[in-house]
C-alpha cells in the first residue's frame, strides 16, 4: 500500500512541476524549461507506474490513486506554486516518489 501512495504522490508533484514551469513569471529561463520537463517525465512516468501497478494490486486500487492525486495536486497548489520553497521541493520531491514507487513495484 505504501507504494501506491508514493506513486500518487509522485502525480501530485509532477503536477505541481508542471504547472510552476508552464507559470513561471522569473527571469531564469533554465528554471522554467527543467520544471517543464521534469514535468513531462514525471507524467510520462506516473502514468507509467500507474499502469504497472494493475498487475500488483487489486484493480480499484490503482485508479483511486490516479483520482486522489490529481485531486492532492490540485489542492496543494496554492502552497507549491507560489513560492520559492515549492520551486526548489517540487523537483526533488517527485523524483524521490518516483524512484520509491519503481523500487515499490519491483520490490512487491
Amino acid at each position: 500500500m505504501n507504494t501506491l501512495i508514493f506513486i500518487g504522490l509522485s502525480g501530485a508533484f509532477t503536477y505541481q512541476c508542471h504547472e510552476i514551469g508552464k507559470n513561471f513569471r522569473g527571469s531564469s529561463t533554465l528554471i522554467k524549461n527543467v520544471m517543464i520537463l521534469i514535468g513531462n517525465i514525471g507524467y510520462l512516468a506516473y502514468l507509467s507506474l500507474i499502469i504497472w501497478s494493475f498487475w500488483h494490486f487489486s484493480w480499484w486500487k490503482p485508479i483511486v490513486t490516479f483520482i486522489g492525486s490529481m485531486l492532492v495536486g490540485g489542492i496543494t497548489a496554492m502552497f507549491f506554486q507560489r513560492n520559492k520553497m515549492g520551486i526548489l521541493l517540487s523537483p526533488i520531491l517527485t523524483l524521490l516518489f518516483l524512484v520509491l514507487g519503481v523500487i515499490g513495484l519491483f520490490g512487491y
